[in-house]
Protein backbone atom coordinates (compact mmCIF):
# COMPACT_ATOMS: atom_id res chain seq x y z
CA UNK A 1 0.00 0.00 0.00
CA UNK A 2 1.32 3.42 -0.94
CA UNK A 3 0.83 6.47 1.24
CA UNK A 4 -1.40 8.88 -0.68
CA UNK A 5 -0.68 12.60 -0.32
CA UNK A 6 -4.06 12.84 1.40
CA UNK A 7 -6.92 10.40 1.69
CA UNK A 8 -9.52 13.13 1.69
CA UNK A 9 -8.15 15.76 -0.67
CA UNK A 10 -7.14 15.03 -4.25
CA UNK A 11 -4.08 16.86 -5.57
CA UNK A 12 -6.34 19.43 -7.29
CA UNK A 13 -9.94 20.54 -6.73
CA UNK A 14 -12.68 18.53 -8.36
CA UNK A 15 -12.77 19.42 -12.05
CA UNK A 16 -15.92 20.94 -13.54
CA UNK A 17 -18.66 18.53 -14.53
CA UNK A 18 -18.78 16.57 -11.32
CA UNK A 19 -15.82 14.24 -11.90
CA UNK A 20 -14.45 12.38 -8.88
CA UNK A 21 -10.80 11.67 -8.26
CA UNK A 22 -9.75 8.33 -6.83
CA UNK A 23 -6.35 7.27 -5.48
CA UNK A 24 -5.04 3.93 -6.78
CA UNK A 25 -4.02 2.41 -3.46
CA UNK A 26 -3.01 -0.97 -4.76
CA UNK A 27 -3.19 -3.39 -7.65
CA UNK A 28 -3.07 -7.06 -6.73
CA UNK A 29 -3.57 -9.56 -9.51
CA UNK A 30 -6.74 -8.66 -11.38
CA UNK A 31 -8.07 -6.34 -8.65
CA UNK A 32 -7.41 -2.65 -8.08
CA UNK A 33 -8.12 -0.96 -4.75
CA UNK A 34 -9.27 2.67 -5.03
CA UNK A 35 -9.65 5.24 -2.27
CA UNK A 36 -12.23 7.99 -2.64
CA UNK A 37 -12.05 10.09 0.48
CA UNK A 38 -12.14 7.53 3.29
CA UNK A 39 -14.08 4.95 1.23
CA UNK A 40 -12.32 1.91 -0.26
CA UNK A 41 -13.52 0.33 -3.51
CA UNK A 42 -12.26 -2.73 -5.35
CA UNK A 43 -12.70 -2.91 -9.11
CA UNK A 44 -11.29 -5.11 -11.87
CA UNK A 45 -7.81 -3.78 -12.69
CA UNK A 46 -8.69 -4.01 -16.39
CA UNK A 47 -11.00 -0.99 -15.90
CA UNK A 48 -8.09 1.28 -14.97
CA UNK A 49 -6.54 3.55 -17.59
CA UNK A 50 -3.47 1.97 -19.16
CA UNK A 51 -1.00 4.33 -17.45
CA UNK A 52 -2.54 3.94 -13.97
CA UNK A 53 -0.37 2.35 -11.31
CA UNK A 54 -0.17 2.23 -7.53
CA UNK A 55 0.09 5.80 -6.26
CA UNK A 56 -1.74 7.34 -9.26
CA UNK A 57 -4.82 9.53 -9.11
CA UNK A 58 -7.54 8.81 -11.65
CA UNK A 59 -10.71 10.72 -12.57
CA UNK A 60 -14.10 9.07 -12.74
CA UNK A 61 -16.56 11.11 -14.79
CA UNK A 62 -19.95 10.78 -16.40
CA UNK A 63 -19.85 11.34 -20.14
CA UNK A 64 -23.10 12.23 -21.88
CA UNK A 65 -24.29 9.67 -24.43
CA UNK A 66 -23.96 10.52 -28.10
CA UNK A 67 -26.91 12.14 -29.81
CA UNK A 68 -29.55 9.71 -31.05
CA UNK A 69 -29.07 9.72 -34.82
CA UNK A 70 -31.03 6.54 -35.57
CA UNK A 71 -33.40 8.13 -38.08
CA UNK A 72 -30.61 9.98 -39.87
CA UNK A 73 -28.56 6.76 -40.07
CA UNK A 74 -31.55 4.86 -41.52
CA UNK A 75 -32.02 7.54 -44.20
CA UNK A 76 -28.33 7.45 -45.07
CA UNK A 77 -28.22 3.65 -45.30
CA UNK A 78 -31.44 3.50 -47.30
CA UNK A 79 -30.47 6.26 -49.76
CA UNK A 80 -28.79 3.86 -52.18
CA UNK A 81 -31.05 0.87 -51.49
CA UNK A 82 -32.87 -0.06 -54.71
CA UNK A 83 -35.56 -1.87 -52.73
CA UNK A 84 -36.93 -5.26 -53.62
CA UNK A 85 -36.05 -8.69 -52.34
CA UNK A 86 -32.59 -9.68 -51.23
CA UNK A 87 -30.97 -12.49 -53.18
CA UNK A 88 -28.67 -14.80 -51.29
Amino acid sequence: MKDPPSLTTPPEPHPPGGATRAFVDGIEGDTARLLVGEEVFEIPAALLPEAAQEGSWIEIAVIPPPADDTEERRRRLGADDPGGDIEL
